[in-house]
């Protein structure tokens, strides 16, 4: 199933990224989450339409990404995840489909806040441990050892609000793999609001009013937490049993 947006998008403004401006990427901000469906994702578009302005990279409006995540053998940043450490960090390369790649960490402060450092990354999708050069430059412990874990693909739209204080990402088309094992999860959206002024934006408030509560969810936790046997994931069963009741696309163990 492909997402068809068609005359869901037509009536937005759109920008182009170099329009808007690429420092406006938040990367340190509060993010707040939700998770919802391909079929309820119409209406939830159409309802932002007055108040969002769509962007557009290179003239296309769905950018397609590609996200190598990196962990230690011992998947030390999942568990600190699961058993809600503060201060912590993931590590992942993402790819354009442009040909841009990025090496990045995205941290996650004490106070709820994300801070995210990105460099330029010359890698292919083959490479398995990451470059110790580039850990430096990220401000990683160059002693640790990173591995790719979990790679996922998707399609993103994104959108920002008219005084460019909030950026709106919604992911669709989830495909997960790991080796040769693989999770497709078309039908599930994760909308993401980002920015520091976004607590009560009109977006968080469309979601309220359509009853789409939010939600802790991480790519990377969730797609090791279906795929990886070993991984504890017992704080992460009502994850599982909430996608699994939004959407009947997978069995649960």
């Amino acid at each position: 199933m492909g997402l068809d947006y068609g005359d869901i998008i037509s009536a937005f403004e759109s920008m182009d990224i170099e329009s808007i401006g690429r420092e406006r990427v938040f990367s340190n901000r509060k993010d707040i989450k939700y998770i919802s469906t391909y079929q309820e994702l119409p209406n939830i578009i159409r309802d932002i339409e007055q108040d969002y302005i769509l962007m557009t990279v290179n003239e296309n409006h769905i950018s397609s990404y590609r996200t190598d995540y990196f962990d230690t053998p011992h998947f030390e940043f999942y568990h600190q995840h699961h058993n809600g450490v503060l201060n912590r960090m993931k590590v992942r390369c993402r790819h354009y489909a442009d040909g841009q790649s990025f090496a990045e960490v995205k941290r996650k402060t004490n106070k709820g806040i994300t801070l995210k450092n990105r460099i330029p990354f010359l890698g292919d999708f083959d490479d398995t441990v990451l470059n110790k050069s580039v850990m430096n430059d990220l401000g990683i412990d160059r002693n640790l050892m990173l591995v790719k874990q979990l790679s996922v693909c998707y399609k993103r739209l994104t959108f920002y609000s008219r005084s460019f204080e909030e950026k709106i990402t919604i992911d669709a088309e989830l495909e997960y793999q790991r080796g040769l094992d693989t999770l497709h999860l078309k039908p599930l959206v994760i909308l993401e609001s980002k920015g520091f002024s976004n607590t009560h934006s009109i977006f968080n408030c469309r979601m309220k009013d359509m009853r789409i509560r939010k939600s802790s969810f991480s790519k990377y936790c969730f797609g090791l937490s279906m795929l990886e046997p070993v991984v504890k994931k017992n704080n992460f069963k009502p994850l599982h049993h909430r996608t699994h009741k939004i959407i009947d696309v997978y069995e649960l163990a």
